[in-house]
């Protein structure tokens, strides 16, 4: 071969036939060296086959002597040998080894690592196909040292090798440690032991490690020539893949080709002499795989010629390499990163092992970790019961197995490593080593619990003390699954969620159920009812539109009355900047005015509210309505937290004590609320009064003592009492008619007695800081300037609108014009923001700060604008452009982090690792004000964490990495920290042991994409944030235009007023009218561009997340507020929400506009959907955009704040109590009432 410069293609003969051909096909081999039987069997078609057997006479009668050097044609750059080694693709391909790499790698690897001496005798047991041979057979030829070679079949057996090693007197084994650790027997001629292929266990080292042996565990590719790195093993030390041999070149590098420094994880890179040529026929995959770094990326990287390996690894402190796994190979389950071989190492531990495997296997369509076992002796001596309880002990829940499988063996390549794709399907799934040891089913309700789980878990004999979600491998998805398909059972009928996760096993589970039959709630019935519905008579549509065009007025004038008023001054010869000026204090003056407008309305319309039960779209839910949406538009947000908004209540009837803090608060029956002195009401708290359920509008009052405290986001319900000293937590719920006892602390939703809570503000910061005259000065000077921060964003825009369009009279510039003022307007916005926060707060600092002093004055008005932000320019948020500005603002957050529509931001104080999600509506961090004093905290969210729709995270939380919190959920409180890799549901929340994930998609996908995704997704956020400002910008000139023709039309009237008070009549239709055009041509736009929702995943970083973010942003931007918002609570609703593809019946009642994919949502015939309710057709989890269906049957009912997950189903007559979650996959059963996050059955 080395006469003639052929190159060696070494093939396993027990590879099959189509691969053999295949590597013949791809190699171009034209004669191959083989016995007869081999040629025959494996049907070899190369022209030239030389069977040796046949040729062995020809053989002997050639010289034994080496050639001389003249004869040799060889070079060093000339081929080698190729070794296949397994492809991405099925197919396996093949690496081109130099001379050079081969004669490099022996003389470096025997002079200055493995010392083979010519006495050494060196065993051959790998595949001639694995270049681990070459190491066996050249470098023991090398030394002049002996080869014995074994059998297949020794090789696979660890008891005969032990045996055959130990009588042919081997003193060199090299060897995989999957083949090692089934050695029982210990082998004492060995003074050589060379582990490598793959993860060596530390427990391989200390059992065979000997003051007379050697242990080297090595590293390498077949792509840089057999072995690059090595280490000297011992039992006291670290197992590491060592360092560079000599020649051989390591490096660790990041994703930008720059040096890791030492602990920071990177991928290993190798170069140098060793490098293979590249892969045969591959020249694509060869220029992916060996890359050529540029003198900018490599001053300190020689050569530049580097392999890239595909593998994880760090530098220690000793200036070894740590290995950390494959990059493409490491096992993501459940949204968890787990490495297999520390779960191997864990079991390998355990007595009676010999050797252990885990992998992933799919069983009913559900991904779970199952470790294949080999006894040492027999299955009698493994204590599976042991050794699952010792994975317990020493493993997270993700990483424990759900199955342990006992083999004879285990399947190995020609390489000797484990062939996992050939372990088989596994047969002992929740079987084998529950702590049970297999317990049945004892009872008929038992029976029929694990018939069920079997069913949907793929398993059969289910063990009735078996782990839900620790042994069967259930998840959230599957819970809900499991426990809707039991409901069909009336036996069953009251089961929820929740209950599956409070009792996992199928008889804590059947037990529990028995329990609440024998002692069942007082209220608790069997019957079913049909509910009452309620039907719009059409006088009530009269009403209706009367009530809407007044609404337009009062929500158009700020709009559209200062600008009107430039125009007349400016046309009238005004100075451009004094007509300004005037329209700004115009705008000053609206707000206080509106104000007033809506307490003299009040009074007009309603008088007083009186409790009591009304006929829905009846004559006194007509005033009821408009008084409530009358509310809604007079900004009242923007005085929470100060004392004026405590003198409009009281001008509407709400009765109130001395030193009351109202914050962000929902309240609309006003004079049925008496709230106490000293009590503190925090943001988001809802004190309506009022609830729509059964065809009626009810209306309760609302009682409140001296000293009590009501949480951010909670809510009481009708008919409730906070007796004096009383508190609820945040994000609970107080149902109607019940009462808190003085003292006492109730938390959660429903809301229940918390012995725990404290306050968390000292007892010693009393008495409560009044508010003196001076403050009061600065709250009503900075509640009127604080409209002055969109005026002035606005005046860019709205002089080139003047100059272009009025002046100059270029009408095509018109969109053009529209869109530099839009975008004008945010980027002067914010950076008004930024401006005043450091101007006025500078840095927050953690503490206890007066309410009512200077700081607290300042922090309220800046406050205010961070609120403002999403109501002005609400499409900036959910975007890339956010996060600068947060970080701008104080807030430290990781790359590649998502956040959509948070509030109650304290920037200073919020720190978010790298690669989190912060999903719709989520409370982040609000200060806690209780007595007049407000704390503020640090928030801290870990990296690749999950923070659900309608979440709240409290002032002190940190959040752990790579962990979760549900929607409508809180953190775990106590006093131990929360944990990594933890999920939690729920107020208060409860572990949630494992969720359904979605990790089928690549990282490009997800958390770490290309460049060019960043630049198409940056420009459709600008269209999101730039194009509704456009829209309104758009309408607002054309509406001037009509008023300017309405005025024109009536110029002969000698009156001017008469003329004004014509336009003024009229500007409300012409703004409806305008309005109601930019809905249909936003309409337009979904269906043009996103079409109809359907179910599925789609990752992050793809064009159709963009595209619908894009029109969900214009829906809540153009159609809420400027259409939706009027028709909210009356019959014509539905009829919106049908033209952008809703299916809904007659008769239904809808005060909610939280839609997003609208196709998925079936609403049928007289469904109510209460203030605020939440139809949640996706979820962002993992990256991973999942859309699902929802279906409401005819009367089902949702409460206000109810968040109904997708894939969910609401048979007839259900009914969903305010504040609470239906998880995903759920199917209530008809006639029902639920409440709680998650849901639980309920009689009240």
């Amino acid at each position: 071969m080395m006469r003639h410069s052929l190159i060696e293609l070494r093939l396993d003969p027990e590879y099959p036939a189509d691969r053999i051909d295949y590597i013949l096909s791809d190699g171009g081999i034209e004669t191959i060296l083989t016995i007869e039987d081999l040629a025959q069997e494996k049907a070899i078609g190369v022209v030239n086959v030389i069977c040796v057997d046949l040729q062995a006479g020809e053989i002997a009668l050639e010289s034994t002597q080496r050639l001389d050097r003249h004869l040799v044609c060889t070079t060093e750059r000339d081929l080698s040998y190729v070794i296949y080694t397994s492809g991405s693709t099925g197919r396996p391909k093949g690496v081109e080894i130099e001379h050079r790499s081969s004669t490099n790698y022996i003389q470096v690897v025997n002079e200055s690592v493995y010392q083979i001496q010519p006495h050494d005798r060196v065993y051959q047991g790998f595949s001639i196909a694995f270049d681990a041979s070459v190491e066996e057979v050249w470098c023991t030829f090398a030394a002049g040292a002996t080869l014995v070679v074994g059998s297949v079949e020794q090789t696979r057996s660890g008891v005969d090798l032990a045996q055959f090693l130990t009588q042919q007197q081997v003193t060199v084994l090299s060897c995989v440690p999957t083949l090692l650790a089934m050695m029982e027997v210990e082998v004492p001629t060995i003074r050589l032991l060379i582990l490598g292929g793959e993860q060596c266990p530390q427990e391989l080292i200390s059992r065979w490690c000997n003051p007379q042996r050697r242990v080297l565990n090595t590293y390498g590719p077949t792509e840089a020539t057999v072995v690059s790195t090595y280490q000297e093993c011992h039992p006291d030390r670290v197992i590491t893949i060592g360092k560079a041999l000599p020649t051989y070149y390591v490096y660790i590098l990041d994703e930008d080709f720059q040096l890791c420094p030492p602990g920071v994880e990177g991928e290993i890179y190798i170069g140098g002499i060793c490098l293979a040529r590249g892969y045969v026929g591959r020249p694509d995959l060869t220029a992916e795989k060996f890359i050529n770094l540029d003198e900018s990326k490599s001053m300190r990287i020689i050569p530049n010629r580097l392999y890239k390996t595909g593998d994880l690894g760090s530098w220690n402190d000793d200036g070894e390499i740590q290995f950390l796994g494959r990059i493409d190979g490491q096992v993501k389950l459940r949204g968890f990163r787990i490495e297999l071989s520390e779960i191997e190492s864990v079991i390998m531990q355990c007595a009676g092992v010999s050797a252990a495997v885990v992998a992933v296997k799919k069983v009913a369509n559900i991904d779970r970790l199952i470790a294949y076992l080999v006894p040492k002796q027999s299955l009698a001596e493994l204590d599976l019961g042991g050794i699952y309880e010792t994975m317990r002990s020493r493993l997270p829940a993700y990483m424990v197995p759900t199955s342990l499988e006992i083999l004879a063996s285990l399947p190995t390549l020609p390489s000797g490593k484990v062939d996992r794709k050939s372990l088989p399907d596994p047969q002992n799934i929740g079987v084998n080593f529950q702590s049970s040891n297999g317990r049945q089913a004892t009872n008929e309700t038992e029976s029929k619990i694990a018939f069920i789980w079997s069913e949907i878990l793929g398993i059969s004999d289910i063990s009735i003390d078996a782990d839900f979600f620790q042994e069967l491998g259930g998840h959230s998805l599957l819970a809900a699954i499991v426990i809707s398909k039991l409901r069909e059972n009336p036996q069953f009928q009251d089961l929820a969620v929740l209950d599956i996760y409070q009792h996992p096993t199928v008889a804590k589970l059947a037990t529990a159920l028995a329990d609440r039959q024998q002692h069942p709630t007082s209220t608790q019935h069997g019957e079913t009812r049909e509910r009452p519905t309620a039907k719009a008579h059409p006088s009530g549509h009269v009403w209706t539109i009367l009530g809407i065009y007044v609404l337009y007025f009062i929500y158009s004038t700020p709009i559209v009355l200062p600008f009107s008023v430039f125009d007349i001054l400016y046309d009238d010869g005004w100075n451009k900047y004094a007509a300004l000026a005037l329209s700004g204090i115009v705008l000053l003056s609206i707000q206080p005015s509106l104000l007033l407008i809506s307490i003299g309305l009040k009074w007009l319309t309603i008088g007083k509210y009186k409790a009591g039960s009304y006929p829905l779209w009846g004559n006194y839910y007509w005033r009821f309505w408009f008084m409530q949406q009358v509310h809604k538009l007079v900004s009242t947000e923007y005085l929470a937290g100060s004392p004026l908004l405590n003198t409009y209540y009281c001008l509407l009837g709400v009765k109130l004590g001395q030193n009351v803090y109202l914050g962000g608060i929902e309240l609309v029956a006003a004079d049925l609320i008496t709230i106490g002195e000293n009590t503190s009401i925090n943001d988001g708290a809802s004190l309506v009064g009022y609830e729509i359920v059964d065809g009626r509008l009810n209306i309760g009052n609302i009682t409140i003592g001296r000293d009590c405290f009501v949480g951010s986001n909670t809510m009481l319900g009708l008919h409730t009492q906070l007796v004096d000293r009383s508190r609820i937590d945040d994000l609970s719920y107080l149902g109607n008619g019940l009462n808190i006892p003085a003292g006492e602390a109730w938390i959660g939703s429903p809301a229940k007695l918390d012995p725990n809570t404290s306050s968390q503000i000292d007892e010693l910061l009393t008495p409560v800081p009044k508010c003196g005259n001076l403050l009061k000065l600065g709250y009503l000077i900075g509640s009127i300037a604080v409209w002055l921060v969109p005026f002035i964003s606005a005046i860019p825009g709205f002089l080139l609108w003047q100059e272009l369009l009025k002046e100059l009279e270029i009408d095509e510039l018109l969109l053009p014009a529209a869109i530099l003022g839009s975008f004008s307007f945010v980027g002067i916005f914010c950076l008004q923001i930024l401006l005043y926060k450091w101007i006025l707060l500078g840095r927050i600092k953690p503490g206890n700060y007066p309410v009512y002093s200077s700081f607290g004055l300042r922090k309220w008005w800046i406050d205010r604008l961070m609120s403002m932000s999403l109501d002005m320019m609400p499409t900036l948020y959910s975007t890339l452009y956010l996060l600068p500005w947060l970080r701008m603002l104080g807030a430290k957050i990781g790359a590649r982090t998502e956040i959509s529509t948070a509030t109650n931001i304290t920037p200073d104080l919020l720190s978010i690792g790298s690669e989190s999600f912060i999903a719709d509506t989520v409370s982040l961090g609000a200060a806690k004000v209780d007595r007049g004093w407000m704390e503020l905290a640090p928030t801290r969210i870990g990296s690749q964490t999950f923070v659900g729709n309608g979440a709240l995270i409290p002032a002190h939380s940190t959040i752990a990495d790579n962990s979760l919190i549900g929607c409508l959920s809180i953190p775990p409180v106590g006093d131990t920290p929360m944990q990594p890799d933890t999920a939690w549901l729920g107020s208060p929340a409860i572990y949630i042991p494992h969720r359904e994930v979605i990790d089928s998609y690549e990282e490009a996908q997800t958390y770490k994409p290309p460049r060019y995704l960043y630049a198409i997704r940056l420009a459709i956020e600008f269209l999101r944030v730039t194009l509704p400002g456009s829209i309104h910008f758009i309408v607002l000139f054309t509406l001037e235009v009509g008023l300017t023709v309405i005025a024109d039309a009536n110029s002969s009237w000698e009156w001017d007023l008469a003329i004004w008070a014509a336009v003024f009549l009229w500007f409300p239709f012409c703004y409806f009218l305008f309005t109601a055009l930019s809905t249909f041509f936003v309409i337009g736009l979904k269906w043009s561009i996103v079409g109809r929702y359907r179910s599925g995943t789609i990752p992050l970083w793809n064009s159709f997340i963009w595209r619908t973010e894009l029109i969900t942003g214009l829906y809540e931007a153009i159609i809420v507020p400027g259409f939706l918002f009027f028709l909210l609570g009356t019959p014509f609703a539905p009829m919106l929400l049908r033209l952008l593809g809703m299916k809904i019946g007659r008769n239904v009642y809808i005060e909610t506009t939280d839609f997003t994919e609208f196709d998925l949502i079936t609403i049928d015939d007289n469904v109510i959907l209460d203030r605020d309710s939440t139809l949640q057709t996706h979820l962002f989890e993992d990256r991973v955009m999942k859309l699902g269906k929802l279906h409401l049957y005819p009367r089902a009912q949702v409460g206000s704040w109810g968040m109904i997950l997708y894939d969910t189903v609401l048979e007839q007559d259900v009914l969903i109590q305010p504040m609470s979650l239906v998880m995903k996959g759920e199917k209530l059963p008809p006639a029902t009432t639920w409440q709680g996050i998650p849901v639980t059955r309920s009689y009240d």
